[in-house]
């Protein structure tokens, strides 16, 4: 029990790590931003525990949120049938820049990133280019799993609804099969090619990595002669 909850700490230490550097009440203002209409308080209010998830969102908030980072970074509102409000150019706001939503799309549709903890082949892993995140809450309450691809994005929630905990149900294991299922039928004749890079992004080598990765045009890292 001791080792679970250094190991609980160790995790929410490292996550809080990048939140510290953009800021709790920066975060929590870029989810308003995002729709999250559920999100009142300020960083304070949540504290680094909100780089975990401890605000309360909905999973229609949270795919649509993913959806704006599949349009280039631009937020537009839901309905739930075709010939429901009107949702035209007017409606949508730019919540991030495209460069940055086409970053964030990179980290997650790289299989390689995601090998160490799933492997190659995973429920995470489709035939055509995706970008998908998986989410456990805690003690396994539920779970959820919200990617895209170039034309379709897909939500799925595993739970129960009294919020009685489930037995070794995980994201990977509970949300990510059935999301994955659906995209392979969405895709069944449809492509879905990797995104080009938009302009201010450029393709640097990563020092002692032997790989080129994606970076904003001017945060690459300087060349290094070899030792």
């Amino acid at each position: 029990m001791l080792l679970s909850v250094q190991l609980r700490l160790i995790w929410l230490l490292e996550a809080a790590v990048p939140l510290k550097l953009v800021g709790a009440d920066e975060f929590a203002e870029r989810l308003k931003i995002l729709g999250f209409d559920d999100v009142t308080g300020d960083g304070d209010f949540y504290g680094y525990s909100l780089a975990l998830g401890s605000a309360e969102v909905s999973l229609w908030e949270l795919t649509n949120a993913y959806r704006a980072l599949a349009n280039d970074g631009a937020w537009g509102p839901l309905t739930l049938t075709p010939d429901g409000p009107a949702d035209g150019a007017a409606s949508h706001r730019r919540v991030v820049s495209a460069a940055t939503a086409f970053l964030v799309s990179d980290i997650l549709a790289a299989r390689e990133g995601r090998s160490a903890t799933f492997g190659l082949e995973s429920p995470l892993a489709t035939r055509f280019w995706t970008a998908v995140k998986t989410g456990t809450s805690k003690e396994m309450r539920d779970n959820w799993c919200v990617g895209y691809s170039r034309r379709y994005t897909v939500g799925v929630w595993v739970g129960n609804f009294s919020g009685e905990p489930m037995r070794d149900v995980s994201g990977i294991s509970g949300a990510a099969p059935v999301w994955r299922e659906v995209m392979a039928w969405l895709h069944r004749a449809t492509p879905s090619d990797p995104p080009a890079a938009p302009p201010g992004i450029v393709r640097a080598a990563v020092p002692r990595a032997g790989e080129a990765e994606w970076f904003l045009a001017g945060t690459e890292p300087a060349a290094h002669a070899p030792s």
